[in-house]
């Protein structure tokens, strides 16, 4: 699940679909969840989700993005009052069945390797405040990067965060290409600082398959990593209220089954 940006509705209509399913067990989002944003709401869709979750025996496993709460994620991950220790590089449970994937972090569905490396930066920050609706731990750094590719292989790596060009799929290297939006000089420096981090890590984990969000755009591209002897899959996700917000993988395999059949 691609990102959705606190929208409550379309998360509970999608999980519903999920859950009637009755064939999916994991569900994975890849960041701008907005988690832990000041207010009631977030908390509001987290526990709806959680609800949602226990009902149709799912997990929700939830990747970091630039439009999730940095600094309250840290602070909940360092809080000697819930966790230890020796727990703090493990995921962040929000709620029953809802669970925050640190930056790095590695776990195994039915034998595949996933590693996780969320953040990203945020092109509009300029219009945003700090501490309110825009925070800097937002940002991928080196530490994060050498925690994902220091286990060397993975199956899968999920980022909220795009790769770069010559990886990019077609939609995102158009919009990098035009910058459609017009966002500043200094915004898109940083935002191109993000994306090589990401792409470092691909090339060093050297995965199979690679799913993103953040672009709100949707499509593959399939690629030859250097140093590999196989393709990697390069999956681009669109945001809430487009039917390619989702996609559905049978992890066995890695073969995406289809997008958008959850309606």
């Amino acid at each position: 699940m691609g990102d959705v940006h606190g929208n409550r509705s379309w998360v509970r209509s999608r999980l519903q679909s999920i859950g009637e399913r009755g064939d999916v067990r994991t569900v994975i989002q890849l960041g701008d969840w907005g988690l832990l944003w000041p207010g009631a709401s977030s908390r509001r869709m987290t526990d709806e989700a959680s609800t949602l979750c226990q009902r149709y025996d799912l997990d929700l496993l939830i990747i970091e993005g630039n439009h999730d709460n940095a600094d309250a994620l840290s602070q909940r991950w360092q809080d000697p009052r819930n966790r230890s220790a020796d727990d703090r590089a493990l995921p962040l449970h929000l709620a029953d069945r809802v669970a925050v994937m640190p930056r790095g972090y590695r776990f195994a569905i039915a034998g595949r390797t996933f590693v996780c490396l969320g953040g990203a930066t945020s092109l509009d920050r300029g219009h945003r405040t700090e501490g309110k609706d825009w925070w800097p731990a937002e940002a991928i750094t080196d530490e994060q990067v050498a925690l994902a590719t220091e286990g060397g292989y993975a199956d899968v790596l999920l980022s909220h965060e795009t790769v770069d060009v010559p990886y990019a799929v077609p939609a995102v290297e158009e919009i990098l290409a035009n910058d459609p939006w017009g966002w500043p000089a200094d915004a898109l420096a940083a935002s191109a600082g993000s994306r090589r981090q990401v792409t470092a890590a691909v090339e060093a984990v050297g995965p199979r398959a690679v799913f993103h969000g953040h672009m709100h755009c949707s499509g593959t591209r399939t690629v030859r990593l250097p140093g590999r002897d196989f393709d990697t899959t390069i999956h681009s996700l669109h945001r809430d209220g487009h039917a390619s917000n989702l996609l559905l993988l049978d992890v066995e395999p890695l073969t995406p089954v289809t997008r958008g059949r959850a309606r």
